[in-house]
């Protein structure tokens, strides 16, 4: 009589226990909110005119770092933390050394690239080149936060780089409010509160390390291991190129040769929030309806069975709230900032839609990552990022940041759809059993 009671105790509590299990996704979700109120108070110190700049210089500070650098891309961290998280304390600690020397190496052919390289861009662009200068300096720190970041996802820490997002938001956003009451050189403060919130984080993430590894008594890793490690260092270029272009903001290229700074600052407006919301949407599924569907996912009997709810269950989260991003947003914003902003609007809506299909897609994407059909998916990929080009350079001309909104979401629904698709058609001959790692982070 006693048992069944107890048994449907420990069942009712299980979704608590998940519930609360899934801190680190709340400190993570606050993390994105706070990125999106440092997003609102840049625009309100800067204006549209300097936003765009600045936009346009972290875009291009940051565009071929995941080529030069190591571990850039979520592909390749996650490929190394695997491997890392394989091996003993003290091979895993040589391992981060390995991959440390490694950077510092990149860190160095960056520089020599930025010195060579930033004068003519600058020139090319019509952007100043001290800014440029600075946009490029202040990813250094980036470079080796992704190295502590494999070294805490191998060890099964990613509470810790919650912890430290939620760190570099909060340094910034103090920063920031310290130094709004400058009203000259901002962009510089801006890019200079960059850099120093980036130290400080990978100060801190360096601490984390030397607890968790015993980084006095490393022990050097085989020569296969090193083979194993170099191999998925660095981000490959046939599939860089096509995801720079389709998912980071490729069209930005061509807005700076036909539209003026402040059309570029409330484009980004529109594409920051777009891109905001679709963050939030898997932080507000794993905490809402994650915990109490876990039973529902574990008895799907096939792997397409558990593909297609996971994906019904993300659109259940998404669509409402992308449906209520589009009432509400273009009111607040024109509030906050006035009818200058009402060529935001209509590419908004364009982008938000791009983004609803984007996020029901990531469940896509984390299946392809370790299925062998991403032979499929590059292919797919290149595609989209040549229709975008040709879109691109066809309608910006023509409309503006309208049509770069059109070619940009027309570029990503396709690549996000053919996913989908590619993802459901692969799983019906596949031998996947269970979701793959990282797939609720």
């Amino acid at each position: 009589m006693l048992l069944p009671l107890a048994r449907k105790r420990v069942e009712a509590s299980k979704p608590f226990r998940l519930y609360f299990a899934s801190w680190p996704v709340l400190l993570s979700f606050g993390s994105t909110l706070i990125s999106g109120y440092i997003s609102f108070r840049i625009i309100q110190y800067l204006g549209f005119e300097d936003f765009g700049t600045y936009i346009v210089l972290q875009w291009l500070a940051t565009l071929i770092l995941p080529l030069v650098s190591i571990g850039s891309s979520a592909l390749t961290s996650r490929a190394l933390a695997e491997l890392q998280s394989r091996e003993t304390p003290r091979i895993a600690a040589g391992i981060f050394y390995l991959l440390w020397s490694r950077q510092s190496r990149a860190a160095l052919r960056f520089i020599m690239l930025i010195v060579l390289g930033v004068y003519p861009l600058a020139l090319l662009l019509h952007l100043p080149w001290h800014l440029l200068f600075l946009a490029n300096l202040a990813t250094l720190p980036m470079l080796f936060n992704s190295i502590a970041g494999i070294a805490l996802s191998s060890q099964r820490r990613r509470d810790l780089l919650t912890l430290l997002q939620l760190f570099n938001a909060l340094l910034t956003l103090f920063l920031l409010l310290w130094i709004e009451q400058l009203q000259e050189q901002k962009l510089l403060f801006l890019f200079l509160i960059n850099v120093i919130a980036g130290a400080l984080t990978l100060a801190v993430a360096i601490y984390c390390v030397t607890q968790l590894l015993p980084l006095d008594h490393p022990m050097r890793p085989g020569i296969f291991l090193r083979e194993r490690l170099l191999k998925h260092c660095y981000s490959s270029l046939k599939e860089f190129v096509p995801d720079s272009i389709i998912w980071q903001n490729g069209e930005y290229f061509f807005l700076l040769f036909w539209q003026p700074h402040s059309a570029i600052g409330i484009y980004a407006l529109s594409v920051s929030l777009s891109t905001w919301i679709m963050r939030a949407v898997p932080h507000l599924f794993s905490l809402v309806l994650y915990p109490f569907l876990t039973r529902s996912l574990r008895r799907a009997a096939r792997p397409q069975d558990m593909f297609l709810r996971h994906s019904c269950y993300l659109a259940l989260v998404a669509i409402p709230l992308f449906f209520l991003a589009a009432l509400l947003v273009p009111i607040i914003v024109e509030f906050l900032f006035g009818p200058q902003v009402y060529p935001f609007v209509l590419p908004f809506y364009i982008q938000l839609l791009a983004s609803a299909v984007g996020c029901v897609a990531t469940v896509s994407y984390t299946y392809l990552a370790s299925l062998p059909q991403r032979n499929y998916l590059l292919r797919l990929n290149w595609c989209a990022a040549l229709l975008k080009l040709v879109l691109a350079g066809l309608l910006i001309q023509v409309s503006g940041t309208l049509g770069a909104a059109l070619a940009c979401s027309c570029a990503q629904i396709f690549a996000a759809g053919g996913a989908i698709w590619l993802c459901h058609h692969a799983l019906k001959c596949s031998n996947v059993n269970e979701l793959p790692p990282g797939l609720h982070v």
